[in-house]
């Protein structure tokens, strides 16, 4: 998963312009957005402002983790960041439906 992640990572960091394909579950339609990529730094301490908006992230995703100590170590552990995609184009077949 590690490597995955930081495929993901190196991906987003080249010159190219980064995309998001997205598409629906019966396979039919997708759209995909091409934009600029902002990454933070990555989480270092469980009091840092990364992994301050990693809270934030999840607690409007989420709501409240049952844990929040955990949740931040875990961040820091994993070298978590933010990825922040400024769309610029979309391209695709969304068909209503």
């Amino acid at each position: 998963m590690a490597a995955l992640a930081l495929a993901t990572i190196a991906g987003l960091v080249t010159p190219l312009l980064p995309t998001r394909p997205v598409s629906r579950p019966d396979g039919w339609a997708y759209l995909v957005l091409e934009g600029d990529a902002e990454l933070t730094g990555v989480a270092e301490a469980v009091d840092d402002a990364v992994v301050d908006e990693l809270v934030e992230l999840y607690r409007s995703l989420q709501g409240e983790h049952p844990d929040w100590d955990e949740y931040r170590r875990a961040m820091v552990a994993d070298c978590r960041l933010i990825v922040r995609l400024g769309p610029k184009h979309a391209f695709g077949m969304w068909p209503e439906g």
